[in-house]
């Protein structure tokens, strides 16, 4: 056949519709060996079938998802691009399989709780377009799962003779189970092939120098049989890890060890570290507060299909075996490990100087231990519930506790708390601030309340604060009836506003029907109040339009009155005549107009009630009365006055 034809064949042949992608590259692997896809240089026999079978399946896919996922990549390989083409074919076939509910297609009908509604989060990118994350853990991955059954297993009479003060006997029974044990060795020596129709399990540990894993087929008479076996030491880092780390690095270890097993298969991962269960449940939600290492083995875990059980140390001996018999460092783990730690300590005092009292401190030394062997399941100390809480988030760096979250913060112990709190309060920044810096840097317990009160005792961050304690000062007390006189406005009481006019001193009011609230009706109100008592030394009222009118404050001048208002919005320094304009209805009160009095406006909420005075009210009522000697305003002109001035 001539190149051009075979090419010319090669072009033409597309996807069948009931084949795989694997049997197009197939077809087409086959058309090249007559295509001729050589390189035409003298001094080059690179053959380029590769880029023409790439090029062929992204140009004539029948899966538009497949040709932009592709196109997405730079310069993309074969193999990639067939990775793509076979990942969409097995999650075409994954969702083929799942059953959807029967609904009637014909009604739509609200519902309070759906089992498909998953969360979504949308992400805007950079060109404008939306893109739609969902999280399908707890809705459609379930519906994917396959159920498995865990690993039975026994134990034997021999385990009898390893017991504490048990006499050592060896009788046919124990020479049995020691013949039955030597079989079941020389059996479980027997490495099984992989099978895709077996269940997969994964078992892994770690102890407190290695990490152990084992890949085993469950086979149809529910025993075990391993695939394959690997372990490895820790290193200097890993050593220091807590014990639930090393728990997890262990299974991180197992999953990428035996990637080229388990990817895209369902499997069971099994470990004897119960908090991780839950951590790396893929039905729940990751904890909010698990410490960044977690949280990046949590993110790895989720590329993979499995289930993840407890099974008890007693019953998970062979990675536990694995993990006490190491094999040896494993170079090329360790340095993927080694690019995803970042160290950050910014320790506010001197490293060795809080190792030095880490050391004396018993309740610090009882938290590393557990720390670093293992936390119990329940905790009744009441000193350690804090930590407890917290084990997820607690580390060891360096030789000392950390907490780790947004940032990996240093726990301080007892006898340094007090420096690392006044080094906290260098430069008054305030509660806020100091709260800050220590999210940043340190912990201990009940640090938030220590920082409030050293901020509290410091009289520099209570001024500086945003919201300083308010003081409140009261009004000077007179030094005789009508030196200072408070006014306000009260109604429609009645249908008619009222003018109120209390003297500070005898706290004894005038209450006069105003037939407005202009300046002009409230200075012939006030004037004929000064022409029964005199003209006051100062008159408080608010900041009503009224009162702070051009036209009442030459009135005020001209009298030689001074004029106070207080603080906008705040009646409070207003109490002696402030009122409410609350309407009340002349058939909501059974009182007639004739019989208003002081009483009945306070009782009826427009005006309170006169404070206690250390001034009998009617005598210095009486006392005023009698004056001989009212205000006027030719007493501006006496000599007093002038001195007082001047002073």
């Amino acid at each position: 056949m001539h190149i051009v034809a075979a090419r010319f064949q090669f072009g033409k042949c597309l996807m069948k519709h009931e084949s795989t992608y694997k049997d197009w590259v197939a077809e087409l692997r086959g058309l090249t060996r007559k295509c001729n896809y050589m390189c035409s240089g003298e001094s080059c026999n690179n053959s380029y079938v590769d880029k023409m079978i790439r090029d062929q399946i992204i140009l004539h896919t029948p899966h538009d998802a497949v040709r932009a996922a592709a196109l997405q990549k730079t310069l993309p390989t074969l193999a990639e691009v067939l990775l793509i083409a076979e990942s969409y074919e097995a999650t075409s076939k994954t969702v083929a399989t799942i059953k959807f509910p029967e609904f009637d297609a014909e009604i739509l009908k609200p519902v309070q709780f759906s089992e498909w509604a998953s969360p979504i989060v949308l992400a805007k990118k950079p060109d404008g377009s939306v893109r739609i994350c969902a999280d399908f853990k707890a809705t459609v991955n379930p519906q994917i799962d396959v159920e498995q059954y865990p690993l039975p297993l026994r134990e034997t009479s021999i385990n009898m003779l390893r017991r504490k003060d048990v006499p050592f006997r060896w009788g046919t029974e124990q020479n049995r189970a020691f013949m039955q044990l030597k079989n079941l060795i020389i059996k479980a020596t027997e490495l099984a092939h992989y099978r895709e129709d077996l269940q997969l399990h994964v078992a892994a540990d770690a102890s407190s120098y290695g990490i152990g894993a084992v890949l085993s087929h469950i086979l149809a008479d529910g025993s075990e049989k391993p695939i394959a076996f690997a372990s490895k030491t820790l290193d200097q880092h890993q050593v220091k890890y807590s014990q639930i780390e090393k728990e997890a690095l262990a299974i991180v270890f197992a999953v990428q060890r035996f990637h080229q097993y388990i990817y895209s298969r369902k499997f069971i991962l099994v470990t004897d570290h119960k908090p991780l269960v839950s951590i790396f449940h893929q039905n729940k939600q990751l904890p909010v507060m698990t410490a960044n290492r977690l949280q990046r083995w949590a993110i790895i875990l989720m590329g993979y299909q499995y289930d993840i059980k407890y099974r008890s140390t007693k019953e998970h001996a062979n990675a536990d075996a694995l993990s006490q018999l190491p094999l040896g460092p494993d170079v090329d783990f360790d340095k993927q490990e080694w690019c995803n730690n970042v160290e950050e300590m910014n320790l506010p005092i001197n490293h060795n100087q809080i190792q030095k009292h880490a050391a004396s401190d018993y309740l610090y030394n009882r938290v590393k231990k557990f720390v670093s062997e293992g936390w119990p399941i329940k905790l009744k100390n009441g000193e350690l519930m804090p930590y407890f809480t917290r084990k997820l988030q607690l580390t060891i760096e360096q030789g000392l506790l950390c907490l780790q979250g947004n940032a990996t913060r240093v726990i301080i112990p007892k006898a340094l708390q007090k420096i690392v709190l006044r080094l906290l309060h260098e430069g008054h920044w305030g509660v806020i601030k100091m709260k800050q810096l220590a999210r940043q840097h340190c912990w201990w317990v009940g640090i938030d309340k220590d920082i409030e009160r050293e901020a509290a005792k410091c009289t520099i961050c209570c001024i500086n604060s945003a919201s300083p304690k308010r003081t409140y000062a009261s009004w000077p007390t007179p030094e005789a009836p009508w030196d200072r006189i408070h006014i306000d406005f009260a109604g429609p009481v009645f249908n008619a506003m009222w003018l109120i006019c209390v003297d500070a001193f005898s706290q004894f009011p005038y209450i006069i029907c105003l037939f407005g609230t202009t300046s002009a009706h409230t200075i012939i109100a006030l004037k004929s109040i000064f022409a029964i008592e005199g003209l006051p030394k100062c008159i408080v009222s608010d900041n009503e339009p009224q009162l702070t009118s051009e036209m009442f404050r030459t009135f005020c001048y001209k009298n030689g009155v001074k004029h106070i208002t207080t603080a906008p919005f705040h009646p409070a320094s207003f109490k002696e005549s402030r009122c409410d304009t609350k309407n009340q209805n002349n058939q909501e009160n059974n009182i007639q107009p004739e019989e208003l009095t002081w009483q009945t406006i306070s009782s009826q909420g427009h005006i309170p009630e006169p404070e206690k005075s250390a001034v009998n009210p009617s005598n210095a009522f009486e006392e005023l009365r009698r004056s001989t000697r009212p205000r006027t305003p030719i007493q501006r002109y006496q000599a007093d006055n002038f001195l007082q001035k001047k002073k």
